[in-house]
């Protein structure tokens, strides 16, 4: 629908057409609803989503999330090109698969001290292994997100800072 100002409303119709004994349409009753407001928050919702992804996609840091057993549930292109590990493996790994050996400890110390409320966010350094087997090193912030209130999983941004520890 247009008003008389050009302005285009979104309507929702909830009527039904009366007819009369012969069958033709006399009139129609019902109540048109203007959702214009509606519709106009979706679409900015789904500009917002589309933003995100390009920027979680397009990032050339490593952009994750991993449940509070250290499991990933997310991770962007960047992690792929950084650990060699296709985004399916990664997926069904664990941080601790991919962190050295030695420094997993110190990983579970830095976690737990978030799930705990100690700290809300933690920066590090981490030396990792990629799927070729070369060490690298990554510059780590993370922090936990909530669910009502409880510690679900932790978010995080991770930077290559192998050539610049060198």
């Amino acid at each position: 629908i247009v008003d008389a100002g050009g302005m285009i409303h979104w309507v929702h119709d909830r009527g039904c057409l009366i007819r009369n004994t012969n069958g033709n349409g006399v009139c129609r009753e019902g109540v048109i609803i203007d959702v214009t407001d509606r519709k106009r928050a979706e679409e900015e919702i789904r500009i917002g989503q589309e933003r995100f992804r390009n920027i979680f996609e397009n990032a050339s840091d490593i952009i994750y999330i991993h449940d509070i057993d250290g499991n990933y549930l997310s991770i962007n292109d960047a992690g792929e090109r950084v650990f060699g590990y296709s985004r399916e493996e990664t997926l069904q790994m664990n941080m601790s698969q991919i962190a050295d050996p030695e420094q997993v400890q110190v990983l579970r110390e830095k976690l737990a001290a978030k799930l705990h409320g100690e700290t809300s966010q933690t920066s590090y350094e981490v030396d990792c292994i990629r799927k070729d087997g070369r060490r690298i090193t990554l510059e780590v912030n993370s922090s936990v997100i909530y669910k009502d209130g409880k510690p679900v999983a932790v978010q995080g941004i991770a930077r290559d800072v192998t050539e610049r520890k060198r």
